[in-house]
Formats: C-alpha cells, sequence, structure tokens
C-alpha cells in the first residue's frame, strides 16, 4: 500500500517542483532530454537507446536533490528498523477509478511490537459524491474566509460564527464517511485494558504509582539537539518522551492521504482526540527520508535536532498598535532567552524594513530553523521560482509557516488577493510539498485563515514549546491547539 501511494504521490510532487522551475534550471535540460529520448524509443530498454540517455538519467539522480528524495524508497525491513516506536501510520488512498478507498496502518508500540490493519472500502456513486460535496464546502469555505469584506468587528464575528457552523458540520459528516474505518481504528489506538491486566503492571512494578507522582509536573528532559561548533560527538543520545501514551502505547500519529482528501480536516477526527501529536505526510517513503535527514534513532526515540545558534525569522505583524507592541516584546525580547545558547537573527519589519529578495534567501541559507510570519502568504513575499534554488536549502532543517489570517480590509495587502499565488485551497500544500523537497524535514503551517491575534497566539506557543519546553515541533504545535498541519 505505501509503494502504491507513492507511486501515484511522485507524479503530484514532480509536477509541483516542475511548475517552479525557470528555464535556466539545469533539471529542465535533463527532463526535456529525457523525454525527447523516450519518445523516440519504443522502450528504454531497446538495445539501440543512446548511451546518452543513462549518463543523464544518472546525471538527474545524483546532482538534482529534489529527484533524490523522489526516488529514496524503504524496503519493508527498512520501515520496521527505523520508523520511531509508540508511533501509528494511517494511509488512506483512492483508486485510480475513485470506486475504492484503501486503508492501511501500522501501530508500534514501546517494545516495537507491530499491529496492522487492511481494509478496503467502496465509494459508490452517491457516496463520491458526498465527499466531493464535502471538498468543494470547504475550498468555498476558505475562499469566503480570506475574501470576505471585513470593515467592522460585527462582520468579523459574524464570518468567524457562519465558518465554526460549517465547520462542525463538515466534521460531523466527516465522523459518518469515515465511521466504518475508525471504529476499528479505536479498538487499536484506545483499546479497553481489563482490571486484571492493570493489576498485573501494578505488581510487577510496584513503585511505579509512587514514581509517577514524583515526576508529575516536572519539566521534561529536552531532546538532544545538534551540538554546537566545535563539538566532537554527533551521537543521538537515549529520549524518554514525556509526551502521554493512548492506552494503545502511542503518542504520535502520521497520516498519509490521498491528494483528494488532504484538505479535509481528519486531525479532528474523535479518534484522534487523545493522541499527543498528529501531523501529515505525503507518503511513508518520504516520512523515513525526513527521519534519515535529521539523522533519526529509531532504539533511542530521538534524533540530532537542529543548531540552535543558527536560527531566524522574518516577522511582519499586521497596523494594529497593541500587536505590534506585544510581537515586538516577543520576538525581540522573549524569543532570543526561550533556549539557552541560542541565537536569532532576523527582521522585524515594523522596527527594522521590508526585507529584499537577497535577504530572503540569506536568512533561509544560514539558519537550521526559519521562523515566517506575516498577513502575506510566503510564496508572494518569496517567489517560488527561488525556491527551487535549493542551493539556499543546504542548512534549514526546519521551518514555521503562518501566513494565512483574517481581519479588517484595510489591513489586508490588496496585493495578496491578486497575486498569481493566491489559491486558497492549494496553498498550504504547495508549499509543504516544494519545502519537502527541498530536504526540509519538518514543516509547520497553518491551513486556515484566522484572525492575527489567534495567529500570533499560535505562533508563541509553538516557540514557547520547541525552545523553552524542548519538545519537538509537531508536540508543541498540536498541544497548543494550532490550527496547523505539522510534517515532521
Amino acid at each position: 500500500m505505501s509503494l502504491y501511494q507513492y507511486a501515484i504521490n511522485r507524479q503530484q510532487l514532480q509536477k509541483a517542483y516542475s511548475d517552479v522551475m525557470t528555464e535556466k534550471h539545469p533539471d529542465v535540460g535533463r527532463l526535456r532530454s529525457i523525454k525527447s529520448i523516450k519518445d523516440n524509443f519504443s522502450y528504454v530498454t531497446c538495445p539501440a537507446m543512446p548511451p546518452v540517455y543513462k549518463k543523464i538519467s544518472t546525471d538527474l539522480d545524483n546532482n538534482s536533490k529534489p529527484y533524490q528524495i523522489l526516488k529514496d524508497i524503504s524496503s519493508l525491513e527498512q520501515m520496521k528498523e527505523n520508523l520511531p516506536g509508540q508511533s501509528g501510520y494511517l494511509i488512506m488512498q483512492m483508486s485510480d477509478d475513485k470506486q475504492f478507498m484503501y486503508i492501511a496502518y501500522c501501530q508500534i508500540n514501546k517494545e516495537r511490537k507491530f499491529k496492522y490493519y487492511n481494509s478496503k472500502i467502496r465509494i459508490n456513486n452517491e457516496r463520491r459524491a458526498h465527499l466531493n460535496t464535502m471538498v468543494e464546502n470547504l475550498a468555498s469555505l476558505k475562499t469566503e474566509m480570506q475574501k470576505t469584506p471585513i470593515t467592522i468587528e460585527e462582520d468579523l464575528q459574524a464570518l468567524e460564527m457562519k465558518s465554526e457552523l460549517a465547520i462542525n458540520k463538515l466534521v460531523q459528516d466527516l465522523e459518518e464517511f469515515l465511521q466504518p474505518v475508525t471504529t476499528v481504528l479505536h479498538e487499536l489506538i484506545h483499546p479497553e485494558i481489563k482490571e486484571e491486566e492493570k493489576d498485573g503492571d501494578a505488581a510487577a512494578d510496584p513503585k511505579a504509582s509512587k514514581k509517577e507522582k514524583k515526576d508529575d509536573g516536572k519539566k521534561a528532559a529536552k531532546p538532544a539537539g545538534k551540538p554546537g561548533k566545535g563539538a566532537a560527538s554527533t551521537e543521538v543520545a537515549a529520549y524518554e518522551s514525556p509526551l502521554p501514551l493512548t492506552t494503545g502505547g502511542i503518542e504520535s500519529m502520521v497520516i498519509m492521504v490521498d491528494q483528494m482528501l488532504e484538505t479535509l480536516p481528519i486531525e479532528s477526527l474523535q479518534v484522534f482526540k487523545n493522541i499527543a501529536v498528529v501531523s501529515r505526510d505525503f507518503n511513508l517513503h518520504l516520512h523515513l527520508n525526513r527521519l534519515k535527514n535529521v539523522g533519526h534513532k529509531a532504539e533511542m526515540h530521538n534524533n540530532l535536532g537542529i543548531a540552535k545558534e543558527d536560527l531566524s525569522y522574518i516577522v511582519e505583524i499586521p497596523d494594529k498598535e497593541v500587536l505590534k507592541n506585544v510581537g515586538g516584546h516577543f520576538v525581540q525580547d522573549e524569543m532570543p532567552k526561550l533556549a539557552p545558547g541560542s541565537k536569532w537573527e532576523g527582521i522585524l519589519t515594523h522596527t527594522d524594513h521590508i526585507p529584499s529578495e537577497g535577504e530572503w534567501q540569506q536568512r533561509i541559507a544560514n539558519s537550521s530553523f526559519f521562523a515566517y510570519f506575516s498577513m502575506t502568504c510566503l510564496l508572494h513575499k518569496f517567489p517560488s521560482h527561488l525556491i527551487s534554488d535549493l542551493s539556499i536549502f543546504n542548512k534549514c532543517k526546519a521551518m514555521a509557516i503562518f501566513d494565512r489570517m483574517n481581519t479588517y480590509k484595510t489591513l489586508v495587502d490588496r496585493n495578496v488577493m491578486t497575486s498569481k499565488h493566491f489559491s486558497p485551497d492549494e496553498q498550504p500544500m504547495q508549499q509543504a510539498a516544494l519545502f519537502s523537497l527541498c530536504g526540509i524535514s519538518s514543516i509547520v503551517i497553518n491551513h486556515w485563515s484566522t484572525k492575527p491575534e489567534d495567529n500570533f497566539e499560535q505562533f508563541t506557543n509553538l516557540m514557547r514549546g520547541t525552545l523553552g519546553e524542548g519538545v519537538y515541533l509537531g508536540s508543541a504545535a498540536f498541544k497548543k491547539g494550532a490550527k496547523a498541519s505539522a510534517r515532521p
């Protein structure tokens, strides 16, 4: 199932990459040459196939970072060896003819025991029409949230109330649609624990209850980060996660869905309610590539993390006096002190200046973690064709992007709505896809156009959780209630 989803997903990711490449990009010439040769030969194993075909293909594989990521496939043994414990992985993929939905689920507990579930759900015409309606209604709702002219407080409150009712109805419909799947998942994620099993656990460890009380409320040990300059060792230390477990023994869930379903709020399903971290990814092989890039060690339940001395930001706070004061204080005074020894460099636009294209490239190129907060979509400020210049992403391992907000019409940059990059439905996924192909291991991006005040609260919570408490990005985003898609 993972290979089937990978094969479909690879075409979608490849298209996202091809759409942003300029004519001068070296991969454009390679791909055109390969296509031209294929068009003139019936099959690639033809004896008359020019030797240059293999040379170009090898050159593409060796020198193109996106294609190296796209072609990184893990075997079943590698998956079982490298996927983290205390985690679950859900695949939901439509068949080519949209007649069936394939479901695959894998769960790994702390002792690295695996549980599996596979199923196939028939999607008749009525159910398929209902699914399409949900997707279309959500797209319409997102567009309305972005483009509705708001001039007074009552307009904003009315829009929020209408949107909340519509989203609640959508989640309810989604619960009913996926009920056959969630019923089985609930038994795996939240199994009932019998009294004799509880008594057996207590007898096996009589000091357990005392230990739990003793540790309750203590700050969790921070996961090992990447050693600073001059460090003698890059070994990964063992990490005991402070996150709560479900009765099934998992603390995190990674959801990988068909492109048709990716905008739906699947994280909001009740079956995922008590899971500490719920994140998304495009496919399981890409997820394993991310883990590999950060030096993840399954047996240690930890990775190398990011270099805290190489953090950067670009923050553009909307023209509201109170928010500017609070935001400026947090970014300039509090954020640099959250993690001892951390070093931030960045631009706060209302006190500094609007960053140039070169400054954008410099901020991302010199950071291991890049944070962006603005009313304006990142792709409008930093065009996608520059993202395809992958040389600036050699160092960056993680990004947090908060750029979808809704407020009074007078505060919205009108160029945003007329920008060729504006697409309320695809924009977050497009950014996630492009940055994933650049080799960014963790991406936090908000799906919803919320008020700037709410978005900044989520931004500060994410920073305090990640830097101050030492938890992973996905954990900090999800436990604070951020309406975000975390792709760790």
